[in-house]
């Protein structure tokens, strides 16, 4: 069984010293993908890859670069591994720059159906508690990150394409959005001190990857030496599910960062959400949440929020109506814990819940502007029918009947 640890990070530096930083904690080998002028390269230590880990150039396509690696991995996870397969010998592998670590996990889950034959639902199941499957385990995923310009990140407005870090065409994302998503998968993140106050980017981190162990190599940074943590893909996927709400058990970010959760019991008029969207995320760095929208009431609207840009998803259906209750984000198809315990609810599991994170997030603003923008008694009354002639602001509608 090869263990592999996957390495997610947006520069270059902060990836480099965390495969170092995993190699001397584990003895690992490592694979690293690095983006050069012309492509791509493929760099083995440890007696990894073909010619026991030379240095080789790979051809990248229309199709971008992640396409390119997982080509690559694919043939590897064909081809034992020299020196690690045998000998139990941990890899770390370092994506490139940009690349999400789900692509690579999604890689691994597809090999184990593939491979399992009629078996493959068994093997299914062991990627979901375990995140392995013929021969190939994903030990760990880590995200390295940079301290300095964390929150300048998570501001910009500069998506991935424009700063050349797309890795799949047409990755409109902007920068920050994926720094969160990369803390979202990751179950660990190493941390690479800089210039700016320590404790300040670390208040946020615990806030943007509340359920990841954080690690640094840095004496600056107070932690712990970096070393795998423990991937759980059910786990995983619960948590990245359009519209979860996931926040730090315990605040314990001497009050730098907060996160406050606010809720809205009736369905929300969509012209003043429309109207207040912005007060709502102003000055948030990430907010997320579910919506109950009156103009779509038998969809979960998922919030998506990084810096100053919120987007909405589809996140399923409501449970109370018969729907999926959005699902657990893994392989089962079962309803979200939350969903199931809200169902004795006057209005079921149906209603909005907003988490929102930032260092001057005021919890009873935020519940005022929810507030103002539920239904009153007399749009209540009217239902679904009538709530079919209110605006759409937001091209719900059009949008969800698509899915």
């Amino acid at each position: 069984m090869t263990r592999l640890t996957i390495v997610t990070a947006l520069t270059a530096s902060s990836s480099a010293l965390a495969v170092r930083d995993l190699c001397a904690a584990t003895g690992a080998a490592s694979l690293s993908y690095r983006r050069t002028g012309q492509g791509l390269d493929r760099i083995g230590r440890g007696g990894i890859g073909p010619g026991g880990g030379a240095v080789e150039s790979l051809t990248t396509g229309t199709g971008g670069i992640a396409e390119v690696v997982r080509a690559d991995l694919a043939e590897l996870f064909d081809d034992p591994w020299t020196g690690c397969e045998a000998g139990g010998v941990p890899v770390v592998v370092a994506l490139p720059t940009g690349m999400d670590a789900d692509l690579v996990l999604d890689l691994v889950a597809e090999r184990a159906g593939r491979t399992g034959g009629a078996g493959g639902a068994d093997a299914a199941d062991r990627v979901d508690g375990d995140g392995h499957a013929s021969g190939v385990e994903v030990e760990s995923v880590v995200a390295a990150v940079e301290l300095d310009g964390l929150e300048d990140r998570l501001w910009s407005p500069v998506t991935m394409a424009d700063a050349g870090l797309a890795t799949v065409p047409g990755d409109e994302r902007t920068v920050g959005e994926f720094v969160v998503g990369a803390l979202n998968w990751c179950d660990t993140y190493v941390v690479r001190a800089g210039a700016r106050p320590v404790r300040r980017g670390l208040s946020l981190l615990e806030h943007l990857a509340p359920r990841a162990r954080a690690t640094s190599s840095d004496a600056a940074a107070g932690l712990p030496k970096p070393e795998p943590g423990r991937y759980d893909r059910r786990e995983v996927r619960s948590r990245t599910r359009p519209g979860a709400v996931v926040v730090p058990v315990r605040d314990d970010s001497g009050g730098v960062y907060r996160t406050v959760v606010c809720r809205a019991e009736r369905p929300l008029h969509p012209t003043r959400l429309a109207e207040r969207i912005g007060a709502i995320a102003a000055g948030c760095v990430w907010s997320r949440g579910v919506l109950w929208v009156a103009s779509v009431p038998q969809w979960r609207v998922a919030w998506a929020g990084v810096g100053p840009e919120v987007g909405f998803e589809p996140a399923g259906t409501w449970l109370a109506d018969g729907g999926d209750g959005g699902g657990d984000g893994g392989d089962s198809g079962e309803a979200p814990l939350e969903s199931l315990l809200a169902l004795g609810s006057p209005h079921g599991d149906r209603g909005t819940v907003l988490a929102l994170t930032g260092d001057e997030v005021d919890a009873a603003e935020v519940a005022e502007l929810l507030a103002d923008c539920e239904l009153d008694d007399d749009e209540l009354a009217l239902g679904a029918d009538g709530w079919a002639a209110l605006p759409d602001p937001f091209a719900l509608r059009t949008t969800l009947a698509a899915v």
